[in-house]
């Protein structure tokens, strides 16, 4: 996540995981994974479905209604933030074209 807004968003959700959400419950079903593809290293996270019955740490309605809300703010930024990169990634990709059609260089 590149821009403030997104780490601030990020920096809200995680301090009120701990209010509502119990530890192990997270672990179980908040988990990631590192991929190193060739020139293309990456993490992914993963949302498991929670296991049986699982309860909340709080049965604060308004206490939860806030964490669905500021996970709702958040992964409206990422879909922004990586429809964003989408694009650039393709414009950089034509203009890559564009330099190596100009000085000869596409079939090197």
């Amino acid at each position: 996540m590149g821009n403030d807004g997104e780490l601030k968003r990020m920096d809200e959700v995680i301090t009120f995981n701990n209010v509502v959400l119990d530890g192990a419950l997270l672990k179980k079903i908040f988990t990631s994974e590192f991929f190193n593809a060739e020139h293309n290293a990456y993490k992914t996270y993963k949302i498991a479905a929670p296991v049986g019955n699982s309860s909340f740490f709080s049965n604060d309605n308004a206490l939860i209604n806030t964490v669905v809300v500021r996970y709702s703010y958040l992964q409206s930024a990422l879909k922004e933030n990586n429809g964003t990169t989408d694009l650039e990634m393709k414009r950089c990709k034509q203009l890559i074209g564009e330099i190596e059609k100009e000085y000869n260089m596409e079939n090197e």
